[in-house]
């Protein structure tokens, strides 16, 4: 699997050491088909896992609950490569109002941005659907698409130019169609099915769709608002050279980005078709394709509180070649870098309700942190339970929380010389972590009349336990005898007992 291949390293030579040291570090169960993660702002501090076949997942605290938030496979036309559902949004205002959005391709691969109304279980209700938007895509690739609630409280869609390649109809620069636009409408004023918002370009049905925010791009995949700054950074994925980033300040309506006579700063048609191109602006950032990049992951501004080096940060990633960047900005300036070099297929970033930043593979969720995680998680009672590595076959552990702030575990693994063995100790816990001074055992059997004062009990070394959850964490050994070495292991929850609560 590939996010077992995340042994994560620092691009050497890129940053200075005291500089920011990017870590990631898996969350939760495998979601596969993720492609977008947001949260609802509510205080329930969930992440709402939005998966590109037709459902919505909701992940509290690293535990997948057992039922979807929203199930419309059945509505959802998902050709497994660029349609599906692809996002979904919640109002200001969410925990009152209990009602949400979603946009994706439906059957006959139209783009579809509908309402959906909670049920009394606290769950979408399928049979809520109201139709608030909806438009035809000539082709099923590059149907965009990110909703976000701007800090005006308006509903933005970002919609890719109707696919095939180099825009054929050039619909981007076609201001009366919806493609390859940055759309802004009012969907909270009551007007149904929404309300042109004041401050939109076009109000002359002949200039252009008064849904119109910006225009000029080939597949806006993720976008974002800066929540300190109101700004709007537009990741646009390029055609064949050219993955650009467009920060647009807040409030710059009718900006036109280029597409398709301009891939970049790159003219991409015809010296004429580019000079009839009226007033582009031009990228704040971009890049090529070399070393295996091929599309940008637009991401984030962190603004969270754990990490100071990360604030006022954008990260993003390129999906093709698994890097993650960093943008940063002084004085006018824009400046890139490169913080990671990993196996992964990144899809997209999210935020949770603190600001804290995720990404995903489409099929696991990573924590963002600048160095080792921080974790507020504290071990209780509810960490009881069976334990092991999905990467490592035939081994495990038995771990159980001990009245007196004590974890016991019984670790049945590998003899360096071949044979299993079982490594047993207790240890004080004190937050997520615990140590343990561990033994060796030898001579137990399982039969008549069997003495158990022939177990041998070697002093064999210090185990040290971290959670990052209820469901996750590693497992770091130095032992002191002869082939076992030290080393780190991942853990993943595999049996509780029934009884036992973890938060």
């Amino acid at each position: 699997m590939r996010w077992m291949l995340a042994a994560l390293m620092l691009y050497a030579g890129l940053l200075p050491a005291q500089d920011i040291d990017l870590r990631l570090t898996p969350t939760g169960p495998e979601v596969l088909g993720t492609v977008d993660i947001v949260n609802a702002g509510d205080g329930s501090n969930r992440l709402f896992l939005v998966q590109q076949i037709g459902r919505i997942q909701v992940l509290r605290n690293g535990t997948l609950d057992p039922q979807p938030f929203l199930d419309i496979v059945d509505r959802v036309g998902s050709d497994g490569n660029e349609q599906g559902l692809l996002s979904a949004v919640f109002p200001p205002g969410f925990a009152q109002k209990r009602w949400f959005y979603v946009y994706y391709t439906d059957r006959t691969g139209r783009s579809q941005l509908d309402r959906y109304r909670l049920d009394a279980a606290g769950r979408g209700d399928p049979a809520s659907r109201e139709s608030i938007l909806s438009f035809a895509q000539p082709f099923s690739n590059h149907n965009g698409g990110k909703l976000l609630f701007g800090p005006d409280g308006m509903l933005y869609l970002s919609t890719g130019d109707g696919g095939s390649a180099n825009d054929p109809q050039n619909f981007a620069q076609n201001r009366q169609v919806l493609l390859g636009k940055i759309l802004r409408i009012d969907t909270e004023s009551g007007t149904t099915p929404y309300a042109i918002p004041a401050g939109n370009p076009f109000t002359d049905p002949a200039q252009g769709r008064p849904e119109i925010w910006a225009w000029g791009l080939r597949n806006p995949w993720r976008t974002s608002f800066d929540p300190a700054t109101g700004e709007l950074y537009i990741a646009d994925v390029g055609q064949q050279l050219i993955e650009e980033i467009n920060i647009q300040p807040a409030g710059a309506a009718g900006r036109n980005y280029g597409w398709r006579a301009f891939e970049g700063n790159r003219c991409a048609a015809s010296a004429s078709e580019c000079a009839a191109v009226a007033n582009p602006t031009p990228p704040d950032a971009t890049y090529d394709h070399t070393g295996g990049n091929c599309s940008i992951t637009g991401g984030h501004v962190y603004r969270g509180a754990r990490y100071p080096r990360l604030v006022g940060v954008y990260l993003y990633a390129d999906y093709c070649s698994g890097r993650v960047f960093a943008l940063t900005r002084a004085g006018g300036a824009v400046a890139t870098r490169q913080l990671l070099d990993t196996t992964l297929s990144i899809a997209s970033f999210g935020v949770d309700e603190q600001g804290e930043m995720y990404l995903t593979d489409s099929e696991r969720v990573f924590r963002i942190s600048d160095g080792p995680p921080q974790s507020t998680f504290v071990i209780g009672p509810g960490i009881t339970g069976t334990w092991y590595d999905p990467e490592r076959d035939g081994q495990g552990l038995i771990i159980e929380a001990i009245a007196g702030n004590l974890l016991s575990i019984g670790w049945y693994t590998y003899a360096p010389s071949g044979g299993q063995a079982w490594i047993a100790g207790a240890g004080a816990w004190s937050g997520n972590r615990a140590e343990i001074d561990a033994l060796i055992t030898g001579g137990a059997r399982f039969q008549p009349n069997f003495n158990p004062s022939e177990v041998t009990r070697t002093p064999w070394g210090r185990v040290t336990l971290t959670f990052d959850d209820c469901n996750n964490g590693r497992l770091e050994w130095n032992s002191t005898l002869p082939g076992w070495g030290s080393g780190t292991m991942r853990l993943v929850r595999l049996t509780r007992p029934a009884a036992g609560a973890c938060s």
